[in-house]
């Protein structure tokens, strides 16, 4: 093994470091002079980024975070430590609406690059071609663009996926072997928040559930690395799980033992690190919460009763001519000590797949064919809990 002293590992570095300052300032701007550009006039490089998501990528601007990259460095004399065989990939994180909207570009960089030299690139994601084009020269450097244009199709959107995606750039340089390469680089595309504020919904804000399976609709602001799920407020390990964004619902399931009612889930969120380089960052020290009630017992009907009407049907259970038609008045009452009794089924049997729904409270005027003499109703609660048939004389 070949040791390396302090002072020479700090400036290969250092100069790792400068040419990646290179590398992108020549993505964000026409390429600068030689006697400018840090490590320029030693180090060579091919390289492919996407980068330039609304917002500058900027963590602040909540849209972006860190750069899809592979870089590639050749030297024909070796003369650089820094510059040997160096390598520097980066991969990028963006939310789904606007992961399209950044620019590629694919770059040959060098000085002792003969100016006669022609390269054609394809451009691939996750193996589905996306573009082809020749590159340009500006300078000592070969050059393809793209540039994101809201007046144009998007052919980039429908390549993406939710999750990891691979950029790819197979380069073609005819004699100048150096520039004939294969460059991959990762992007994470990530679901938008799901609402405007920061916060957490359980099934998309209602009161009540039937089941302790439940949905979680994440609301954030900036870019999300990780989201703490617990179903105690001081997030101890056995109540508490951490994900990995990459959706705005994830599944859930509340504490079925407890004496409360309401279920409560607590969530944080950890954003990227203020370097902007896709590392990890600290906890937000907020927590956001939401409640549910969790009711798994059905509704019981205590009692009906059934009249002669001469008014107008407010339910049908049997479409037929007004000849064969005849209208009772269902009065029934029922009781749910949680959510509460909300809507009546009506069925001509308990097997049958047809029911006719009809808001709980007051009497219905049901109209069904003469011949019907019982129909099935059953009471249906807040949280979609439904109860056993029971059959009434409707003659």
């Amino acid at each position: 093994m070949k040791l390396i002293s302090k002072s020479h590992k700090g400036n290969i570095v250092k100069r790792a470091l400068a040419i990646a300052a290179t590398a992108l300032l020549l993505i964000l701007s026409a390429p600068a002079p030689a006697a400018t550009a840090i490590g320029s006039d030693s180090c060579h490089f091919t390289s492919m980024s996407y980068y330039g998501w609304p917002g500058g990528g900027s963590i602040d601007s909540g849209i972006s975070v860190g750069l899809t990259r592979q870089m590639k460095t050749f030297e024909p004399f070796k003369s650089d430590p820094a510059c040997v065989n160096y390598e520097n990939t980066m991969t990028g994180t963006a939310r789904e609406s606007v992961s399209s909207q950044g620019e590629f570009t694919w770059m040959l960089y060098g000085y002792t690059i003969p100016t006669d030299t022609e390269c054609s690139v394809g451009v691939s994601v996750n193996g589905m071609p996306w573009f082809s084009a020749d590159a340009q020269r500006e300078g000592a450097a070969w050059v393809v663009r793209k540039t994101y244009d809201p007046s144009q199709t998007d052919s980039l959107k429908p390549l993406l996926q939710l999750g990891g995606n691979e950029l790819a750039a197979q380069s073609d340089c005819g004699d100048f072997a150096d520039g004939t390469t294969y460059l991959t680089a990762q992007m994470n595309v990530l679901e938008d928040s799901f609402g405007d504020f920061g916060g957490v919904s359980i099934n998309d804000g209602d009161d009540y559930t039937s089941t302790t399976e439940v949905n979680l609709n994440l609301s954030f602001d900036g870019i999300i690395a990780q989201v703490a799920v617990s179903n105690d407020g001081g997030f101890p390990k056995n109540q508490t799980k951490v994900f990995t964004y990459k959706e705005n619902t994830v599944a859930w399931t509340l504490r079925a033992t407890t004496s409360k009612l309401p279920r409560k889930v607590y969530v944080r969120y950890r954003l990227f690190a203020a370097e902007n380089d896709g590392t990890l960052g600290q906890w937000e020290k907020f927590v956001y919460s939401d409640d549910i009630i969790l009711d798994a017992e059905s509704p019981v009907i205590t009692s009906m009763r059934v009249n002669s009407t001469t008014s107008r049907a407010t339910t049908v259970l049997d479409k037929v001519g007004k000849a064969l038609t005849k209208v009772k008045t269902i009065s029934v009452s029922a009781k749910d000590d949680r959510s509460g009794v909300v809507a009546l089924d009506f069925a001509i049997s308990p097997a049958s797949s047809k029911t006719v729904r009809a808001t709980y409270g007051k009497p219905i005027n049901l109209a069904l064919t003469k011949s019907r003499n019982t129909v099935y109703i059953r009471a249906v609660d807040a949280a979609g809990n439904t109860g056993t048939w029971k059959p009434i004389n409707t003659k």
